[in-house]
């Protein structure tokens, strides 16, 4: 999902392969609601839309009650233009 008010990327846990590292950091993430969201850790993998490669982003692991999202910053960062 694309959400163009979240500074953040955030990769739902049951993507992540078992075989994938998820790097322990101690950031605090809220939803829109501000209820508090649960952080595994984050990973850095390819941003890949419609088979283009647009580079590397950072996502951050979260419950499995979430959406994976693409953010804002990362949208910015790789020009991607929603049409």
């Amino acid at each position: 999902m694309i959400d163009t008010g979240s500074q953040i990327n955030l990769l739902n846990k049951r993507h992540v392969p078992e075989s994938v590292i998820i790097q322990k950091n101690d950031i605090k993430i809220s939803a829109y609601n501000n209820s508090s969201v649960k952080v595994y850790g984050f990973i850095e993998t390819d941003i890949i839309i419609d088979k283009v490669k647009w580079g590397k982003g950072r996502f951050y692991v979260v419950e499995n009650s979430f959406n994976s999202i693409l953010g804002a910053a990362s949208l910015e960062d790789f020009e991607i233009v929603l049409d």
